[in-house]
């Protein structure tokens, strides 16, 4: 076919697309999806009599057929100047 229609022509008559979109679509319902941020901010608190700071993101993967649906809830503190913590 490339000789006739060239290459770019060739290449989307033969299919190269079409069979990559059925190989991902299948690979997705068989061992489901990429993780997708849900939401995300700052959780406040009191912590000792202080204002403690947590930023968050929650995360969801939606399962497959050989995997379940995942969700993830990600805490990390703010570096603040001479403190320890992290």
């Amino acid at each position: 076919m490339s000789p006739i229609f060239g290459d770019k022509w060739g290449s989307i008559l033969s299919g190269g697309a079409l069979v990559s979109g059925i190989h991902n679509t299948l690979n997705k319902a068989l061992f489901g999806g990429a993780w997708k941020t849900k939401d995300y901010g700052i959780g406040l608190g009191i912590e000792d009599g202080a204002l403690d700071a947590a930023q968050f993101e929650y995360r969801k993967k939606k399962g497959g057929l050989f995997s379940s649906s995942k969700k993830k809830n990600d805490l990390a503190r703010p570096r603040t100047r001479g403190s320890g913590r992290a």
